[in-house]
């Protein structure tokens, strides 16, 4: 909060706010202070991770307001972090289903018995246990 009163501070006002103006002149000051807000969190946005979204934002007329400019960046970050989870995860299913066909940590099972780690050229009941 502290740079919004700061910002506050700097703003230059019309000598027309005071008094019982009723030209509107203070709604307008609140929208250039509104927008001035908006602009200073868009430009402190990670430019690799939100260029996308402050371009769209600010190709928008009119400008939307800060509360929902605030809501489209924390959607967007949720949705990275999903697609990030997700490839992580497609990248271990890739690394799993790579060593199942090259045979790598995949347990034979035996048609015989049914017991993993062997298959019938293995499996003691058939060509017998052998002697102690």
């Amino acid at each position: 909060m502290g740079i919004w009163s700061e910002l506050e501070g700097c703003t230059k006002i019309p000598h027309y706010a005071y008094g019982n103006c009723e030209c509107g002149v203070l709604n307008k000051i609140a929208k250039m202070i509104e927008e001035e807000r908006m602009h200073q969190f868009l430009m402190g946005l990670d430019d690799e991770s939100f260029s996308t979204i402050r371009s769209q934002v600010l190709a928008r007329n009119p400008l939307p307001s800060l509360d929902t400019i605030f809501n489209m960046v924390q959607q967007e970050e949720h949705h990275k972090r999903v697609m990030l989870g997700r490839d992580q995860r497609g990248d271990s299913v890739i690394a799993f289903t790579a060593r199942e066909s090259l045979g790598i940590g995949v347990k034979p099972t035996c048609q015989h018995c049914g017991k993993y780690r062997h298959d019938e050229t293995g499996c003691f009941e058939i060509i017998g246990y052998p002697a102690s």
